[in-house]
């Protein structure tokens, strides 16, 4: 289960803090060849033949699923791996069940469980929308609320590279933040993240550069002919 970047620890949970989780099965190669062995049956007609397949399932007590996928071909150049991605993108919060089992086309009960049950929590939903206007020295940032339902509050984080981040502010209860006393003409970087009640923290929004123009200039006023 995959990839690691996106998964971190919180006490005793594992946590997904981004996404699509890449879920992988390795199958025993004689395993392999008795989940499809209904293609080399000559018992069976040639136009009922089919291939055997993994079926992934996720499921979660939070009313998500189960959900079911049936995964035939595997991944090119090594028969015995099977994968699937799931797009966790819309997930709820909550502990999810992951099972990857091998089926044979007619003969579902036959089928054998392969790979582990994981329970995952999901952390926070990622906040979306960050948008800034501007002020001289300020900007003004706003995002829309992340959908957890034990929001606890947003961090902040600001950089000036795009790449290095420091924390900003790390306990903010609204959608919204003042930064005052910047550069003028200068580009400053900025990503917020959602923290539930169990400190499990989300991944990080969409980065956004604001630049901190000078404030414009006002024209002068000419006097009317006399």
């Amino acid at each position: 289960m995959g990839p690691s970047t996106i998964f971190s620890t919180a006490g005793s949970k594992t946590v997904i803090s981004g996404g699509p989780v890449v879920l992988d099965v390795y199958i025993a190669s004689e395993d392999v060849d008795g989940m499809n062995s209904d293609l080399g049956d000559p018992t069976i007609p040639e136009n009922r033949r089919r291939m055997g397949y993994v079926e992934f399932t996720i499921s979660s007590a939070n009313g998500f699923g189960p959900m079911r996928s049936k995964v035939y071909l595997p991944v090119t150049g090594e028969p015995d791996h099977y994968r699937y991605t799931w797009n966790n993108a819309t997930a709820l919060e909550g502990v999810y069940l992951f099972e990857g089992r091998r089926r044979r086309r007619y003969a579902a009960e036959g089928a054998s469980r392969v790979g582990g049950v994981r329970d995952l929590a999901v952390g926070a939903a990622r906040p979306t929308g960050l948008s800034a206007t501007t002020s001289d020295a300020t900007l003004y940032l706003t995002w829309d609320p992340s959908p957890a339902g034990d929001l606890n509050h947003y961090e902040l984080y600001r950089g000036l590279d795009g790449t290095t981040f420091t924390i900003l502010a790390d306990d903010l209860p609204a959608t919204s933040y003042t930064d005052s006393g910047l550069t003028n003409d200068t580009a400053y970087y900025y990503y917020v993240c959602a923290v539930d009640n169990d400190g499990n923290r989300s991944a990080p929004s969409t980065t956004l550069s604001a630049i901190r123009g000078p404030p414009p200039t006002r024209p002068r006023r000419r006097c009317p002919p006399a």
